[in-house]
């Protein structure tokens, strides 16, 4: 990995050093954590509290900033886009285990007023990710119907799907700050739009010259393109927003390790996603509790899709956290029933 990185460093010549060694620390530690995930275990059941409690915080501190006048309150992070994206995956994970365990019904319904609490505390960020949070939820519906092909469960997600759409679009259209951010046009005059657009150009060039391996870590931002949101950021003074991330995190791995490792890496998502399925196939007829399997696995998928749409920083500790736990868990549930078989 390091030599290819030297390569292109030699041949494209685009990234300061500093930007490269930088890059080489945070996307090495990522590498770490997947090729010793076998070697890895925690207690799910501590994790999920974990997360909850920081929800209950972030929600806390939201309020109390909403009651101040915060027009974007965003708790304890940097940005309320940081918030929504924390809260929304957990948002999508307490209704995965909903959708998708053998608890009782009681025990569902809880966690489907538990996600909803903290999903319209995710609201009130403003946040964009409530695209992800749809993206995932229907990811969510379709795992469902795949493993329950009943009448009932069919007829139950199409009456969800429907009423899960209608207020999507009520939301939307009733609030211009969403309205504004989802019209992805070159002519739009919203500024994250144009950032958005802007690393969308980038990609396309970098996808034009190096498909393969890109032009090297910490090259986004350090080559010209002809690009009208460009321009128009310039034009207000703003050439240099996000310009040395691309905006989102899919646009950067494209420019600075490849279209070929976008793949590769969605690839393995979308391998994960099967051996979950494949689990609560399993499952079916075993009845093992997996509610905390099944949250934590949404839940880091969930903040993994956002990422790659609109978080592209390397160094932020959702990344780790991120690929942490969705390469870690199915192992981490795979030793937690041979202990339960072992001990029984």
């Amino acid at each position: 990995f390091i030599l290819i990185e030297l390569v292109k460093y030699l041949n494209f010549q685009f990234a300061p050093v500093h930007r490269i060694f930088s890059g080489l620390v945070w996307i090495g530690g990522l590498l770490l954590i997947f090729f010793k995930k076998d070697f890895i275990y925690y207690n799910q059941q501590k994790i999920f509290k974990a997360i909850l409690i920081g929800a209950l915080i972030t929600c806390t501190a939201m309020i109390i900033q909403k009651i101040f006048g915060m027009y974007r309150p965003m708790g304890l992070f940097d940005e309320p886009s940081y918030a929504g994206l924390f809260l929304y995956s957990i948002a999508a994970g307490l209704f995965g285990v909903a959708m998708l365990s053998n608890l009782s019904i009681k025990s569902r319904l809880l966690n489907v007023v538990l996600g909803s609490i903290i999903g319209s505390c995710a609201l009130m960020t403003l946040s964009m990710h409530i695209v992800t949070f749809s993206v995932v939820l229907f990811i969510n519906l379709l795992i469902l119907l795949s493993i329950k092909s009943s009448v009932t469960s069919m007829l139950s997600v199409g009456i969800f799907t429907g009423l899960f759409l209608g207020l999507l679009g009520y939301i939307i259209i009733d609030n211009p700050h969403y309205l504004v951010r989802i019209q992805l046009v070159a002519n739009s005059t919203e500024i994250s739009v144009l950032a958005w657009l802007r690393g969308l150009d980038q990609a396309l060039h970098a996808f034009k010259l190096s498909p393969i391996f890109g032009f090297g870590l910490g090259s986004t931002g350090m080559f010209e393109i002809q690009s009208t949101s460009q321009e128009m950021l310039e034009d207000d003074n703003l050439g240099f927003l996000t310009k040395l991330d691309a905006y989102s995190m899919m646009f950067r791995l494209v420019v600075e390790l490849g279209f070929a490792f976008v793949l590769l890496f969605l690839f393995y998502m979308t391998v994960q996603l099967k051996n979950f399925r494949k689990v609560l196939l399993l499952n079916k007829s075993r009845h093992f509790d997996l509610k905390y399997f099944i949250f934590i696995f949404i839940f880091s998928f969930s903040l993994i899709v956002g990422i790659l749409i609109k978080e592209p920083t390397y160094a932020r500790s959702y990344v780790y956290v991120s690929i942490f736990l969705f390469t870690t868990i199915l192992t981490v549930m795979k030793k937690d029933i041979a202990n339960k078989f072992n001990l029984s």
